[in-house]
């Protein structure tokens, strides 16, 4: 079947543009405009002063790294100060081979009182969801283990 609609096809009146594909159905083509009412339209398209105007999703910004290495084996580090953040990640790096520890607001331990992290694994605290803003503690067992952290 052919593209395009014209309205009052019986005596000529404006064509539509739609696409046919194939079957009975009409799909109207449509070009996106956005401007002031009652004056001249931008029509939207893929080049400079055209393009559909949009907000950021978010704040844009830069990570301050807190990377660490655990200083004494099986003693509780504090890793971040209490501060409000929009991001935080934590994650126990993939070449480490031993369980890393964290806690929020209080001294980690190697217990159920901490959250575990794996080798690889990772927290990540993003807004508009829960960002704690307390104090992160890390424990691992061994002094030298590594720990990645950035936070916003």
């Amino acid at each position: 079947m052919a593209d395009n609609v014209i309205a009052n096809a019986g005596a000529g009146g404006a064509t539509f543009a739609t696409d046919n594909k194939g079957g009975t159905e009409h799909w109207p083509i449509t070009k996106v405009g956005y401007g002031t009412r009652d004056t001249n339209y931008n029509l939207v398209d893929d080049s400079d002063g055209n393009r559909l105007p949009t907000k950021p999703i978010g704040p844009i910004g830069a990570f301050t790294d807190a990377h660490a290495a655990i200083a004494t084996g099986g003693l509780d580090q504090q890793l971040l100060a209490a501060a409000t953040r929009k991001i935080l990640m934590i994650w126990n790096p993939p070449t480490e081979t031993e369980l890393l520890y964290v806690n929020f607001g209080a001294a980690a331990a190697a217990d159920n009182t901490s959250i575990p992290l794996e080798p690889g694994s990772m927290i990540e605290m993003q807004s508009p969801g829960f960002v704690s803003n307390e104090a992160v503690h890390v424990i691992a067992a061994t002094a030298g283990h590594k720990v990645g952290c950035k936070w916003a």
